[in-house]
């Protein structure tokens, strides 16, 4: 709805000149107009997804003004609890266990864990929750240790246009069994079978998790088309992240980018004594994923030695897709506007985030991590600045304008689009 009026001593308001558009060009009827509101409600629920209308109007002396509502979004579609720590029905002898949900939607505006003892009266056992927003992630931490018996965890999420979704789960705690039961991987993006693009993905990302004996990640092996990265050679320089809290393993997808700078060859993270301190075999294994199908296979085992080997496979093409995905989002989540330059530095981390290798993470590294919004150079500009590794988009050898048209591509009205991205970003990782 939108209310119209006339200046006050105008000519008035013509309401037999009022043009109501939904969705197109082709003005609809069934509209009303009392007291200058002009609404309409539609017959039929409006479809999912993003709507417009237009409302044009006239005074009597002819001057005409057209409101156009811009883009709304309806969205009847509640978040989706994509995975639970513990399992459902899973057996653990952590009685300290933190009780974590994975939530994908988007848009989702608040959450909550509740959790009981399921004996013959349920009692409310008492602890902290947690949600972050950014990642989708809730997490219930009891307050002391939990005794042995059936627990009942009750999830709940909601998203901004009130879509509500509600689960439960049941675990038990036995302090007295013995974990057999290796740690959970699933894979964040890529997921298996999706196809991404050279120009927009940055990152392959999967989670590792087990809530009895916990995970050891020293003890990680993830190989990526043949190629073996242990524990140091992803998580020494800045080939990598790790979030222990969430159990979130980033590996950039320029694989060896901080090894193959030789001046970061020492160990800015003090990661203690490798087999190879300087990490100098990694300069002869592959820098980047494949074109075609690449196969990532990760072996990792939880405190007590039992081993998770999990593999799964993705296509990479030189497709540019509409709008850039970072990976730091999964498959079918939309993506959220970048934070200004004040909220990215609050979050921002002063090793990851120096995307620039200054020594300081200023707004010079903001507009390297969020360039959409930037100008387009010109292409003798962008070659003067090239990267003869990183800049060849094409793998032809050669850092030209086939790969300037790449970074740089024409919209619909022959208007080129900065979509040059930067490695390295990740504002929401920790080691």
């Amino acid at each position: 709805s939108v209310d119209a009026s006339d200046a006050l001593g105008g000519s008035g308001l013509d309401e037999s000149s009022v043009i109501f558009v939904l969705d197109g060009d082709e003005s609809i009827s069934g509209y009303s107009l009392s007291g200058g509101k002009i609404s309409y409600v539609p017959s039929e629920a409006l479809s999912e997804g993003e709507h417009s209308f237009r409302v044009t109007v006239k005074d009597f002396a002819g001057n005409q003004r057209v409101f156009n509502s811009g883009r709304f979004v309806v969205d009847v579609t509640a978040p989706t609890i994509a995975r639970t720590v513990p399992l459902a029905g899973e057996e653990i002898s952590n009685a300290s266990v933190v009780v974590m949900a994975i939530l994908e939607g988007g848009d989702i505006e608040a959450a909550s864990i509740q959790l009981v003892s399921a004996g013959e009266v349920e009692a409310a056992v008492a602890g902290e929750f947690a949600f972050d927003a950014l990642s989708w992630r809730a997490q219930f931490e009891p307050g002391s240790p939990l005794a042995d018996g059936a627990y009942k965890a009750l999830i709940s999420a909601v998203d901004v246009a009130g879509n509500k979704s509600e689960s439960s789960f049941s675990f038990t705690i036995d302090t007295g069994v013995q974990d057999i039961s290796p740690p959970t991987i699933v894979p964040r993006y890529p997921v298996d079978g999706q196809e991404v693009s050279t120009k927009t993905f940055l990152a392959i990302r999967f989670e590792a998790s087990d809530s009895d004996g916990g995970v050891d990640f020293e003890s990680m092996l993830v190989t990526i088309n043949g190629v073996d990265y242990k524990y140091g050679d992803i998580f020494s320089g800045k080939s990598g992240a790790l979030n222990r809290d969430t159990g979130e393993v980033t590996i950039f997808a320029q694989l060896n980018r901080a090894q193959l700078e030789l001046g970061a060859l020492e160990d800015p993270l003090n990661l203690g004594a490798l087999e190879d301190p300087l990490n100098l075999g990694a300069l002869e294994r592959p820098s980047s994923l494949l074109v075609g199908l690449n196969t990532v296979d990760v072996l990792i085992s939880d405190n007590f030695g039992n081993f998770s080997d999990f593999s799964y496979s993705f296509d990479v093409s030189l497709t540019i897709p509409s709008m850039a995905n970072f990976g730091f989002f999964s498959s079918g989540q939309d993506l959220v506007a970048p934070p200004s330059l004040e909220e990215w530095l609050a979050a921002a981390d002063s090793f990851y985030d120096d995307l620039n290798d200054d020594g300081e993470v200023d707004q010079a590294d903001y507009e390297l991590a969020f360039p959409l919004a930037g100008p387009v150079p010109s292409l003798e500009e962008w070659l003067a600045a090239a990267d003869s590794f990183y800049d060849d988009l094409n793998y032809d050898g050669e850092v030209n304008q086939s790969d300037y048209d790449l970074v740089f591509p024409a919209d619909s009205n022959g208007q080129q689009l900065n979509r040059q991205t930067a490695l390295g970003m990740s504002p929401l990782v920790s080691v």
